[in-house]
């Protein structure tokens, strides 16, 4: 546990201090490319914390809600006779997203099995009670704390999906569209679709995915731009998987957006 909690604090994911409130467990499970996910049991700090607000989210059967036909939809295209619907989608998905975030304040409730000494640790100071940074003598005991939002907490999805969402309705207030009628763009569960227009693309929100329907080309290039602009103004590291294409497969579904179509 030495070694993992030396290695977090290198990765700037963990903290050193003097008390700590909860211990929460650690293990990994498979993802894609062999690559493994770190994963925190957190049941006995959400013992401590009330439940978080539901979540909407925009899951495949919130994304079959979206019509392209019928009255609503043809009205727009009769509105913009010049302008046709190709359909292009976006999705970026941010790396390591819960790892992300720093969040000090509550850090104390998310610390690592162990207690370890100043000297084992290489390290001569440590946060306090007040989480003021304070010099520690070799002997001194200390716990590693997690100082992100730990995936196992009950608050962590809420959260993470909550700053994607804002980020998004940023995004299209770059393209002119207020962040009100942004967030009516949203396809999410429990909730009318809203109607694909020029100049308002649909937005689908996943946790951490953040993936986007445009009109056409043009619109593409442009909502791609601003939403890359908003994750770097943040400081978030993200990567595009789709960048104004006819289709793509995402949440377990296959999106042909040209075709006007979801496949399951």
């Amino acid at each position: 546990m030495r070694g993992l909690a030396s290695r977090m604090y290198a990765m700037g994911i963990c903290v050193f201090t003097l008390v700590r409130h909860c211990v929460v467990g650690a293990f990994t499970v498979a993802k894609k490319d062999n690559w493994l996910r770190l994963v925190f049991d957190c049941r006995l700090t959400n013992l401590h914390f009330r439940p978080p607000p539901r979540t909407a989210l925009s899951t495949p059967f919130a994304l079959s809600s979206v019509r392209f036909s019928g009255p609503p939809f043809e009205g727009v295209e009769q509105r913009h006779p010049d302008r046709p619907f190709l359909g292009r989608l976006i999705s970026f998905d941010w790396v390591d997203s819960f790892y992300q975030f720093q969040w000090l304040r509550l850090c104390t409730w998310f610390g690592l099995e162990g207690v370890f000494t100043a000297d084992e640790l290489g390290i001569s100071k440590a946060l306090d009670a007040d989480l003021r940074l304070v010099d520690v003598s070799p002997g001194t005991a200390v716990f590693a704390c997690l100082s992100t939002i730990p995936m196992g907490w009950n608050w962590a999805l809420h959260i993470v999906h909550s700053v994607l969402v804002h980020c998004m309705v940023l995004a299209l207030g770059c393209l002119g569209v207020s962040a009100d009628d942004a967030r009516l763009l949203l396809v999410l569960d429990g909730r009318p679709s809203p109607v694909p227009e020029p100049g308002r693309p649909l937005l689908f929100p996943y946790v951490d995915n953040a993936h986007m329907l445009a009109w056409d080309d043009e619109e593409a290039r442009d909502l791609s731009r601003a939403l890359a602009h908003v994750f770097d103004r943040f400081g978030l590291k993200f990567r595009i998987e789709c960048d104004g294409e006819p289709w793509h497969d995402a949440l377990g579904v296959t999106l042909l957006a040209s075709e006007r179509a979801i496949i399951n």
